[in-house]
């Protein structure tokens, strides 16, 4: 009885002994899978993170033809002389992401936004432009850009 005693005790001991924590091949495997979930995550939030921006045009447009509107209102034509916006004037969106254009004339008026150049949504070739007429008529590059 007391050599079995013996080994228990020597094989209790060894196994306190032993290093404890992760074999290299444990952490490759966590290394692939954050590597994997990052490849597939890491371009969906930036395409993500791109439409939201586009609220910016959104605004932009849409407060250049309520000012237009507005002028049409006041002097019955979109290209008056003392409207707050007039035909060819360049109007940087509220965040600063896009150029709204101006082209207006006696009875129409349209808006077309584009990211500018070297900003933060300069790489957004899905939206490249976005464009608003006074009938309303929302367009843009693809057809959900609206």
């Amino acid at each position: 009885m007391a050599a079995i005693e013996i080994m228990g005790s020597e094989f209790m001991s060894n196994e306190c002994n032993k290093n404890k924590g992760f074999t290299l091949i444990e952490l490759m495997i966590v290394v692939a899978i954050v590597a994997i979930i990052a490849a597939i995550g890491i371009p969906s939030y930036s395409a993500q993170v791109q439409k939201t921006k586009r609220v910016d045009a959104k605004n932009a447009l849409l407060q250049t033809a309520q000012s237009l509107e507005k002028c049409m209102s006041l002097y019955g034509v979109y290209n008056n002389t003392a409207c707050s916006v007039g035909n060819g004037d360049t109007i940087d969106s509220s965040e600063e992401y896009y150029t709204v254009t101006v082209t207006s004339a006696a009875a129409t008026f349209s808006l077309s936004a584009a990211p500018k150049p070297g900003g933060a949504q300069a790489g957004d070739s899905h939206c490249a432009s976005m464009t608003y007429t006074n009938t309303s008529a929302k367009s843009g590059t693809n057809n959900d850009c609206w």
